[in-house]
């Protein structure tokens, strides 16, 4: 019941007895894994009542864009032995997508919030800054995004560029794909165009992480995934080529000689670590 109530889920009678028992069943997995792995998880966060199979079907296979622009973040130079810009006040509030396959939309604002805070905006705080996910749901289709059925990070960027980005007070997150609303008079932030990290490699992004928050693609399928709670996250599943979720990575570091990403997801605060994971680095 406490479960129910901080996750906000409503179930029918019928429907409550099948997701204690799934609630249940992860439970008991949860606790044999803890016992002998570095990373842990929990039945806390908000697919706790979720089949391993649900959850995975509720991530979209990620457009990767082809046309790949020129790539300015390589592995070259120096970068700094940690960086977490959360911990410099860069990075707003942790949100939530809830059941729309928006992430790419997510992904793709927190990249921009952050990187207009490391570039030290006179018109945003971090407590003030929240753009408008719901505007790329609706209107980026026009580029190529699907809405609540996945989309590009580079699409939405493309998307961006052309026509700014509302604020979330003006155009405010739904979790559903409706008639866009865009209002040009109401852009709040423009951007002049993305800088592509080579493909693959970790040192590229360290470069860029170095300088702001960035997006990446993921796999983000598995029960261990989906039920993590804390700690650095390594799974042999885990795979660099199918790729389904998008997020940003807002800084690195190594922890007892462990390297790890700090990356921001957008399930709310409750799923992982305060909403965010620490993926292992330098693990493909």
């Amino acid at each position: 019941n406490t479960w129910v109530a901080n996750n906000n889920k409503h179930f029918t009678i019928v429907e409550t007895l099948r997701r204690r028992a799934i609630f249940n069943n992860n439970a008991r997995f949860i606790a044999k894994f803890n016992k002998n792995n570095s990373f842990q998880l929990s039945v806390e966060g908000p697919f706790a009542a979720m089949t391993e199979a649900e959850y995975n079907s509720m991530l979209k296979p990620f457009v990767i864009d082809k046309q790949l622009e020129e790539i300015v973040y390589d592995s070259r130079g120096d970068v700094p032995e940690s960086v977490d810009w959360r911990a410099k006040g860069k990075v707003p509030a942790i949100r939530d997508q809830a059941s729309c396959g928006s992430c790419y939309s997510f992904a793709s604002v927190a990249a921009i919030e952050g990187r207009l805070l490391v570039a030290g905006s006179k018109k945003f705080t971090v407590d003030d800054l929240d753009l408008s996910e719901q505007q790329l749901v609706d209107c980026s289709v026009s580029v190529g995004n699907k809405g609540c059925n996945g989309g590009s990070l580079l699409l939405s960027f493309r998307y961006v560029k052309l026509n700014g980005i509302m604020q979330e007070k003006d155009y405010p997150y739904v979790a559903a794909e409706e008639t866009c609303t865009y209002d040009k008079k109401k852009v709040a932030v423009k951007i002049t165009g993305q800088k592509l990290v080579r493909p693959g490699s970790e040192k590229a992004l360290m470069r860029a992480a170095a300088e702001g928050p960035v997006v990446a693609a993921i796999d983000a399928s598995g029960v261990k995934f989906q039920l993590y709670k804390s700690g650095i996250y390594n799974s042999k599943e885990c795979s660099s080529t199918q790729l389904n979720h998008g997020v940003a990575v807002v800084g690195y570091g190594t922890q007892n000689g462990t390297e790890y990403w700090i990356v921001r997801n957008s399930c709310g605060t409750i799923w992982g670590d305060q909403g965010y994971v620490l993926m292992s680095r330098n693990k493909n």
